[in-house]
């Protein structure tokens, strides 16, 4: 009899224990996956997660009745046998096998194979749950009395963590990390981050004629252009290449751009680009111009900007000039600040400030700039 007891001590600890590991580590992507397919497994396994609390006081209970019971016989029975002088020493060696056989073993092995035992792990708890329901029931109500029923839920730091994970595992490529870490923070950028500075914008005047654009302005290398009255801050919208080109074929040489105009949606550079990539795609456009608090024009942001943002990599081509405009941008600031501080104390042997500026060669063009982050399609 003292081996009956201590085998169902530790061989029911060993099921439970290998219940719970299991059903702990089962991943939530996997359990969806087999829910998707169908699989009865799937539905069980998606209904125990909802609820962890009841199958985890069934496997809970089980193992407390084997444990109790398994160490009154072992204990009742090593007395009969050998005496009181080894019931401590029989104590410590079942603590040890119940410890090391019903506790360390199948824990490891149940986190190790949990997706490989989850059929296995879905019909037994399903079968424990509904045997001892008239137990768990009311443990379950004291538990919550206690502040249980808590629901656990996957935070944007934890998916983060996850890619990574994924990454070290050899289960996602660096490109695939890489963008499911970016569509995490997305919400966290600003258009301001992303936005092609206005100093570097590409746009033309509203009394620019077709003719003017196309054989004045050199190859349209932008999809979408916007048009402004006097400055950019007043811009009256965008036209697009191919407009221009059409209207030249047909002859409209003398047409102001101003006529071909169609409206232009205005952001605020505070927007975060999560909700400006939703606007671009729910509103079928491509360009917005971005505004400042005072009404007054930042710059331009495109779709490409967001999916540069997304993918963590700017999309560059072979008419670019540049790959990142706002880089441009400060290195013509910084040209400006160099330009100023010689107008405004330039050297006695130095030529006058007029002739600073008429003898430079990289001179950048006044406002509209040169460059735009709403490039051609390759």
């Amino acid at each position: 009899m003292l081996g009956v007891y201590l085998g169902l001590a530790v061989g029911v600890s060993f099921l439970c224990s290998l219940l719970e590991a299991g059903l702990l580590s089962v991943s939530a992507g996997y359990v969806g996956s087999l829910e998707a397919e169908g699989s009865k497994t799937g539905e069980r396994l998606a209904r125990m997660k909802q609820s962890i609390d009841r199958p985890l006081a069934a496997i809970l209970t089980l193992n407390t009745i084997a444990h109790t019971v398994g160490a009154a016989g072992v204990g009742a029975q090593s007395l009969k046998i050998f005496g009181s002088e080894w019931v401590a020493a029989t104590s410590a060696i079942v603590t040890l096998l119940i410890l090391v056989f019903s506790e360390i073993i199948p824990k490891s092995l149940g986190a190790a194979n949990a997706n490989r035992l989850a059929p296995f792990t879905a019909s037994v708890v399903s079968f424990l749950t509904w045997s001892m329901f008239l137990i768990i029931t009311p443990l379950q109500w004291i538990s919550s009395l206690f502040g249980g029923g808590h629901k656990e839920a996957l935070s944007r730091a934890e998916v983060a963590s996850m890619a990574e994970i994924g990454l070290a595992d050899g289960a996602l490529k660096p490109e695939e990390s890489r963008v499911i870490q970016n569509l995490i923070s997305l919400s966290e950028v600003l258009v301001s981050d992303i936005m092609t500075p206005r100093t570097v914008a590409f746009a033309l005047a509203d009394t620019t004629t077709v003719a003017q654009a196309v054989e004045e302005k050199g190859p349209l290398r932008f999809s979408r252009i916007p048009v402004f009255k006097e400055d950019m801050d007043h811009c009256l919208g965008l036209v697009t290449r191919s407009e221009i080109l059409h209207a030249h074929a047909e002859g409209k040489l003398d047409t102001p751009l101003a006529e071909l105009v169609s409206p232009i949606s205005r952001v605020s550079h505070e927007l975060d680009v999560s909700t400006l990539l939703r606007r671009l795609i729910t509103g079928n456009e491509h360009l917005m111009l971005v505004t400042d608090e005072f009404g007054s024009t930042d710059g331009l942001v495109s779709l490409e900007d967001c999916l540069e943002t997304l993918l963590g990599t700017e999309i560059v081509d072979e008419t670019d000039g540049h790959a990142d405009m706002r880089e441009l941008a400060r290195e013509l600031m910084k040209k400006r600040r160099g330009k100023a501080e010689l107008i405004a104390a330039p050297p006695p042997s130095a030529p006058g400030a007029a002739d600073v500026l008429e003898a430079d060669p990289q001179r950048p063009d006044p406002e509209p700039g040169i460059g735009s982050g709403d490039k051609p399609p390759s």
